[in-house]
């Protein structure tokens, strides 16, 4: 079975532990991008792993789910969900 592969678009907290998970997954998943609108916050990252253009990863993609990206991103404005994020356990 091939591993999954996963795009990542956003480094910060949950980002960041997304990316961890997928490392720790022992295969069954794969880190296809890391996406972040700061390109210095990925100088941690494989540099064949970064994604500077999000619009790369597929254009449907964004035609399809972009406003409902953007909800959410507006959404976590007015409720901060990385405030809570990096003190929930890793079992979670």
């Amino acid at each position: 079975m091939s591993a999954v592969r996963i795009g990542v678009a956003g480094y910060g907290y949950i980002g960041r532990s997304i990316v961890e998970r997928i490392e720790d997954s022992g295969g069954r998943f794969e880190t296809a991008f890391v996406h972040n609108r700061s390109p210095e916050a990925l100088a941690d990252i494989d540099p064949a792993l970064r994604l500077d253009d999000l619009e790369r990863a597929h254009p449907g993609i964004t035609e399809r789910f972009g406003g409902v990206v953007m909800a959410q991103r507006q959404a976590r404005d007015r409720r901060p969900i990385s405030r809570w994020w990096p003190w929930r356990s890793r079992s979670a």
